[in-house]
């Protein structure tokens, strides 16, 4: 099986779906299909290689997907509920990396990941303190998005981590680097209006999932 066919299937969908809604927005039905492509993606390389990484990975898009679904409102449970599902398979990415990291015997705790840390950290604590400290979704939303925004940094940060352990985790890191900027887009549009920020958002995504799942596969 070629997975050049279905990340060109893939693509094609996701054309499809910014058609339909006029390039403004992605048609949730795509989006949603997108996403159990990547999900089914994601089991077929665990199932290939066996290995930690795509073990660890797959599990964490099953969380995606599911966040995809209450996001799109196709299954009951609303924003904080979908932004759970998604920090849960953050953590699943970080376990994935760290585990990688320990299995060809490297040190998570680098100088890489030490600057990525603190570059991750300051700037969503300043977009934080910016955009949803006081939102009108109130206290614990914000409270919420803060740890959501410490997970996600902490999984950009290892992610670079584990690409100075193995150049063959480029993808990795420039994957969970765009899901960073995808997901700080969604806090800035919490409070202020940002032009085809929807469209922005599902590109940078599907970039994002697709770094992180297609690292270190040869197709």
């Amino acid at each position: 099986m070629s997975l050049k066919w279905v990340l060109l299937f893939q693509t094609v969908l996701f054309l499809i779906g910014m058609i339909i809604d006029n390039f403004k927005d992605l048609n949730r039905y795509t989006a949603v299909s997108i996403s159990f492509i990547y999900l089914l993606t994601a089991l077929y390389i665990w199932l290939e290689k066996k290995n930690t990484y795509n073990r660890f990975v797959s599990i964490a898009v099953v969380f995606c997907f599911t966040g995809d679904m209450l996001l799109s409102k196709f299954i009951p449970g609303g924003t904080m509920i979908g932004m759970g599902a998604f920090a849960i398979a953050h953590i699943l990415f970080i376990i994935a990396y760290v585990n990688t990291i320990h299995d060809n015997n490297g040190k998570v705790m680098n100088f890489g990941f030490c600057v990525a840390t603190i570059i991750y950290y300051l700037y969503f604590l300043i977009l934080w303190n910016i955009f949803l400290r006081n939102t009108p979704s109130g206290e614990l939303f914000s409270f919420a998005s803060l740890i959501y925004g410490l997970i996600i940094g902490t999984m950009a940060s290892v992610a670079v981590s584990l690409y100075i352990n193995g150049k063959k985790y480029i993808k990795t890191a420039l994957g969970a680097f765009i899901f960073f900027l995808s997901d700080s887009l969604i806090a800035v549009t919490q409070t202020t209006i940002v032009s085809n920020s929807e469209i922005i958002i599902w590109i940078t995504y599907v970039l994002a999932l697709y770094g992180i799942i297609y690292s270190n596969n040869s197709q």
